[in-house]
């Protein structure tokens, strides 16, 4: 398993991902992609996101798989951890994606 991080938005995160699987599908090694949590989505209208890009790539190896298998929770309300005006918003059992 590999874990792509960066301290920001834009940092090519999904760009990097995106292009990591690809050249370790190319190799032999079947790779699939996860965005276990997303924020900021809106699915009725937006078919761009992260996870509907991995989606798209992952569907090349595995037909059967849904937006579900690709990202576990998701969330309209665009956030950040570490936002400092925090709302009460539904938590995210950490220790089932782990």
């Amino acid at each position: 398993m590999l874990f792509i991080s960066a301290t920001n938005t834009n940092a090519g995160k999904t760009t990097c991902a995106r292009l990591l699987a690809k050249y370790c599908n190319a190799c032999g090694v079947k790779t699939i992609l996860l965005k276990p949590i997303e924020t900021g989505v809106n699915d009725a209208i937006n078919h761009s996101s992260d996870a509907h890009l991995f989606l798209q790539d992952n569907r090349l190896l595995d037909r059967s798989l849904t937006l579900k298998d690709v990202s576990f929770y998701r969330y309209a309300k665009a956030s950040a951890p570490s936002s400092p005006n925090k709302k009460k918003i539904q938590t995210t059992p950490l220790i089932r994606i782990i």
